[in-house]
């Protein structure tokens, strides 16, 4: 395939995920994740939507510059950049039609169907639907596998993370690109979900009411709920999501920092 392939979709759709699995699929292909490129600022960084509104517009667009140099050096090279990106406005998609120079340029939107219904209330229970048939009760692993069975995506690793991996132990991981990962947990299909690095209130608001209401956890890393609403913007802090709460899944972030302190 030539030219450049440019992934959207709503937060959650899965496209870093699908990005990926295109990529492999193509015979010299490149994925590039523009959070990945976004978290390359270690200090100062602003994520969008966070304040001052005008310097977080300014950083997106760096984002998207830097993204697009990158696809253009791979693509001269002969190789397919394959990106993953949350166009939300027109604007968007025109800021890399004109910062990209390959072409041409193939846009996907995922607009994801799974026909499956997740809800619950807190001390009634949560349920699962999938398409017309009955709604089945979920609870969250009581007791964690050995090994613990992780979800998340290896393609945006960050330090953080894996430095938190490997603190956990042996582990098996389930890559995955949205937030239906909080919902594997509730119907106890995963046993953790660590996530250490920028999300947004909508992205984990619904997904952690099921997940409480089956009997999970969401909590940041100072081992507090996480909440809404309750500050100015609507960043959340990193946070772990589980079904075991006997175990100490804060443990390996306390090994972590143990390690960065004597060194």
């Amino acid at each position: 395939m030539n030219g450049v392939v440019l992934v959207s979709g709503i937060p959650g759709a899965g496209k870093t995920t699908v990005s990926r699995l295109l990529a492999r699929r193509l015979p010299r292909a490149a994925h590039l994740e523009s959070d990945a490129i976004q978290d390359l600022i270690v200090a100062g960084g602003l994520h969008p939507q966070e304040e001052p509104r005008e310097e977080a517009e300014r950083q997106l667009q760096l984002r998207t510059r830097n993204v697009a140099l990158l696809a253009d050096s791979f693509f001269e090279h002969g190789f397919t950049p394959v990106v993953d990106d949350t166009l939300g406005s027109a604007s968007r998609l025109d800021d890399y039609l004109r910062e990209l120079r390959a072409r041409p340029i193939y846009l996907v939107v995922l607009a994801p169907a799974l026909d499956r219904l997740y809800f619950g209330a807190i001390e009634l229970g949560a349920w699962r639907q999938d398409g017309q048939g009955i709604a089945e009760p979920i609870l969250a692993e009581r007791r964690a596998k050995s090994p613990p069975r992780v979800v998340g995506s290896r393609s945006h690793e960050s330090g953080a993370l894996a430095d938190y991996l490997a603190a956990l132990g042996p582990h098996a991981v389930t890559p995955m690109g949205s937030s239906l990962k909080i919902c594997l947990i509730a119907e106890g299909a995963a046993d953790l979900y660590p996530r250490l690095g920028p999300t947004s209130e909508w992205d984990t608001a619904a997904a952690q009411a099921i997940l409480e209401s089956a009997g999970g956890r969401m909590i940041d890393t100072a081992g507090q709920p996480l909440r809404y609403n309750s500050k100015a913007d609507l960043l959340n802090p990193h946070f772990l999501a589980f079904g075991d709460q006997r175990r100490d899944w804060l443990a390996p972030i306390r090994s972590s920092r143990g390690r960065q302190d004597r060194n």
